[in-house]
């Protein structure tokens, strides 16, 4: 986990780039066409009890990292990997290929981190950069 601090403007910055980059290599997602969201709109994922992925520890892992990352340092991935950890104990090929998804809209938002601000209430979502503070955007998670 990656903590920043800023001591002029009070803020403290949580990202997990490292694990994020690990996940996409070890499925194999790192040079793959990053997603603009965790989860198409409308996707319906329902247990049919076909197509069952022939290893569902792997299934089991992918979504035990997401969810570690949606508890710490990436609640905007919190939905998405609670709708996959309701197919643990049969996961399809549909599922990793949901699951799979969440990790292309990583790939394409390593960046993001969440920021605690003395001021502010609630923390926001802000990009940082390596040895560089985190800019002032307000929180948006595009730009």
């Amino acid at each position: 986990m990656k903590v920043m601090r800023d001591r002029e403007s009070k803020t403290l910055t949580l990202s997990n780039p490292g694990h994020t980059v690990t996940l996409l290599e070890g499925f194999g997602i790192e040079t793959s066409t990053p997603n603009k969201a965790p989860m198409a709109s409308g996707v319906k994922l329902a247990k049919t009890g076909e197509d069952l992925l022939p290893e569902g520890n792997r299934y089991a892992e992918l979504v035990g990292s997401l969810l570690y990352l949606s508890t710490t340092t990436r609640p905007d991935i919190a939905f998405a990997v609670g709708v996959l950890s309701r197919f643990m104990s049969c996961p399809e090929q549909d599922y990793m290929r949901a699951a799979k998804g969440v990790l292309r809209y990583l790939r394409r938002t390593t960046r993001l981190g969440v920021v605690y601000d003395r001021l502010r209430l609630h923390p926001q979502w802000r990009a940082h950069r390596v040895g560089k503070q985190a800019p002032v955007d307000g929180g948006n998670l595009n730009g």
